[in-house]
């Protein structure tokens, strides 16, 4: 099973990614950050909250300056099995970020290789 963790921080998620993550029985998505908060500090104790259930990949809204939001270099540091994925609003754009801080853009941007992607990044952790 992959477990996703949705962030409407900083910017909500499109609802096209939860009908996609839901038509598919391996994957589970097992909670949601809300934009809710303003601060770093709130919002990285919610992602504490969310972390002790152990998921595979969290995914958000890519900004508008095309960069990750800066607590993905905190969560990673602080676990770095997770794999980061973000998905800009318009769909035009997804990028994965992992402990090797690398940012990896996927061309193609159809459900089917957002997903390939996912499973590719899980396979590969049951691996090690």
């Amino acid at each position: 099973m992959i477990k996703v963790l949705l962030s409407d921080w900083p910017k909500k998620l499109p609802l096209y990614i939860d009908s996609m993550l839901n038509r598919f029985l391996d994957i589970e998505i097992i909670g949601r950050v809300n934009k809710n908060e303003n601060d770093m500090y709130s919002v990285l104790n919610i992602f504490e909250l969310f972390i002790n259930k152990d998921p595979d990949i969290i995914i958000f809204t890519l900004l508008d300056s095309e960069e990750m939001p800066s607590i993905c270099t905190h969560l990673l540091s602080e676990n770095p099995e997770i794999l980061i994925m973000g998905i800009s609003h318009q769909r035009t754009r997804v990028c994965m970020m992992r402990r090797s801080v690398s940012i990896e853009e996927i061309l193609d941007t159809s459900d089917e290789s957002i997903l390939m992607a996912i499973r590719q990044y899980k396979s590969n952790i049951d691996l090690s």
